[in-house]
């Protein structure tokens, strides 16, 4: 079948990236006929069990609807692609609690194929791959290694190559585990060797650099600036790489006086017209920086979402800002300064109608547990109670449930079950754009094409 409308998810999951692709048959189509996960984690230092639960449940929550909207509709749930752009925790480890979700609530996800870049992978994130992997169709599912210094684009001004075609859309590998300095720290391995992601649909292109350091841009900008015309414009939307770092964007963090020739290149040959940045509320890495924004967003357009709010972190006055009012398309997933904290998932949908950006805001948790997205206890189920029992043992109680999570139990215990509860959801979105069914084309396209 052909694709007739994409969209590109990026969900907030506190310091943590979590993209999400769907494809449909129909313009109006409500079940994607195909889902396509390019990282998807959340850091996991120093927090609790409730707390991992409660950052984990927004985004799985999004995933296990399009799941189970495929079976509405009489499709196999199913995740075509798992694509991991390298090993670092927070850009796996909510696998895990998908996969407790799906089991929970008996939802039969099967996922097609497994494909993860990157060096130095751990045994924690290795047996999460292989655990993801039992849910394969009819088997195991196939697991693919990216090599050393892949990329789809070696040919200049020749052919461009391709990982995996689902439909229209087609996703190439910029660069992946690219040669980084022997004398490079392990964490500094593990980011720079990330894959960066191209996402091919209608002549147009997303890129998710995943945690790209400036030595993964000089790769990439050797590629690209070979070529004479570039093989990548127009790109819609960019994820900020590496959640908008400045230490990982320079070789010598300098604070304004930093290099940032690299990055300032790759912007210049991929001129993305958005930037989206997603990071944790307050965080001890100061993801983003503002002065990485404002070289990303050198070419960024603006008023597609209208006035909105970011919060960046400021060099010159060592502290967290929030602009209230911007109009240039740049995007942050945290979105206020205030507890509980004010966080975004952000909807990028393509189709021949247009390109679009959308924008849903709700209420993360925190510490504490705070008013969080109504959903989670329905899709994590027993094991977020089982973990809030432990959780008060842990603070020196005896095992009873404070009156906040008592009063979560109780929510739990009345909510509807997910097949009532996707009218509601965990926020409400703004109302859709619905095409009227004689403009609707459906198509036939080959099934997905097999990752190398």
């Amino acid at each position: 079948m052909t694709t007739a409308r994409m969209t590109m998810s990026a969900l907030w999951c506190d310091q943590g990236m979590a993209h999400m692709l769907q494809m449909y048959d129909t313009i109006d189509a409500q079940a994607p006929s195909q889902i396509v996960l390019i990282d998807f984690g959340a850091e996991t230092m120093f927090k609790s069990s409730v707390l991992k639960l409660n950052l984990s449940a927004p985004a799985v929550t999004k995933v296990v609807e399009a799941l189970f909207l495929q079976q509405q509709a009489g499709l196999e749930p199913k995740l075509d692609y798992v694509l991991i752009t390298h090993q670092d925790t927070d850009h796996w480890s909510l696998l895990n609690y998908l996969m407790d979700a799906v089991d929970e609530i008996e939802l039969p996800m099967k996922v097609g194929a497994i494909i993860y870049g990157g060096s130095d992978w751990g045994a924690g994130a290795l047996a999460t791959v292989n655990r993801l992997a039992t849910y394969g169709v009819g088997g195991t599912a196939p697991i693919t290694v990216l090599k050393s210094n892949v990329t789809d684009y070696a040919d200049a001004n020749g052919t461009v190559g391709s990982l995996v075609t689902i439909g229209d859309v087609v996703l190439r590998i910029l660069i992946a585990n690219a040669p980084i300095a022997k004398s490079s720290s392990a964490a500094l391995r593990k980011n720079g060797t990330s894959a960066v992601v191209v996402i091919d649909y209608m002549a147009e292109r997303m890129i998710l650099p995943g945690d790209a350091t400036w030595e993964t841009l000089a790769a990439a900008n050797t590629l690209l600036g070979a070529w004479t015309a570039s093989p990548v414009q127009p790109v819609r939307v960019i994820s900020a790489p590496h959640h908008g770092s400045l230490a990982t964007m320079t070789p010598k963090n300098e604070g304004t006086d930093s290099n940032l020739e690299q990055l300032t290149t790759f912007t210049d040959l991929v001129r993305p017209e958005a930037v989206v940045a997603s990071a944790g509320y307050g965080n001890s890495f100061k993801h983003p920086y503002l002065i990485i924004l404002k070289v990303l967003g050198k070419y960024a357009g603006k008023n597609a979402l209208g006035p909105h709010k970011v919060v960046v972190y400021r060099i010159d006055t060592s502290d967290w800002q929030l602009y209230s009012d911007i109009t240039k398309n740049i995007y942050t997933t945290v979105i206020s300064l205030t507890s509980p904290v004010e966080v975004a998932d952000y909807l990028f949908t393509r189709s021949a109608f247009g390109f679009f950006t959308e924008a849903f805001g709700f209420l993360g948790p925190s510490k504490a547990i705070v008013s969080v997205p109504s959903t989670q206890v329905q899709v994590l189920g027993s094991a977020m109670s089982t973990a809030m029992d432990e959780e008060s043992k842990d603070d020196g109680g005896d095992g009873s449930l404070s009156g906040d999570t008592r009063r979560l139990a109780r929510f739990a215990a009345t909510t509807r079950p997910i097949a009532a509860r996707l009218t509601i959801g965990r926020y409400l979105p703004p109302p859709r754009r619905v095409v009227p069914a004689c403009l609707a084309a459906a198509t036939s396209a080959p099934a997905p094409a097999p990752a190398r």
